[in-house]
């Protein structure tokens, strides 16, 4: 199975995802996020966004503060660099909450999944 087929296929395991990013290129960061959630909506999973999508055009009534967000969530898709994973991991530290990271940052050592392996 070809990488990007695994992390989409195991999306669907989970019920309730949470969705959070580093606004880093507003309009690549909006359209990496619309595609995630299109393709949430059409498979029926469930999602909440963090409050750091209002930087990218989401309303806040289409937000929730990042406490809420881990406490109603079995995986968390952070769309940034490492640092934006670190601070997400940070904030789930002692859960069972299972944590991907989508790399539109320079580096990308911890967050390996490029933003063509997401909704290909």
């Amino acid at each position: 199975m070809v990488k990007n087929q695994y992390i989409l296929s195991s999306m669907s395991t989970f019920q309730n995802i949470g969705v959070t990013i580093k606004p880093v290129d507003e309009e690549l960061t909006r359209s990496l996020t619309d595609n995630l959630l299109n393709y949430l909506k059409n498979r029926g999973i469930h999602y909440q966004l963090d409050k750091t999508l209002e930087h990218i055009g989401f309303s806040s009534e289409e937000t929730i503060p990042r406490t809420q967000l881990v406490e109603q969530s079995d995986l968390i898709v952070v769309i940034g660099g490492d640092g934006t994973l670190l601070d997400a991991a940070r904030t789930i530290a002692g859960t069972n909450i299972a944590l991907i990271g989508v790399n539109i940052g320079r580096l990308g050592f911890l967050v390996d999944v490029s933003p063509a392996e997401l909704v290909a």
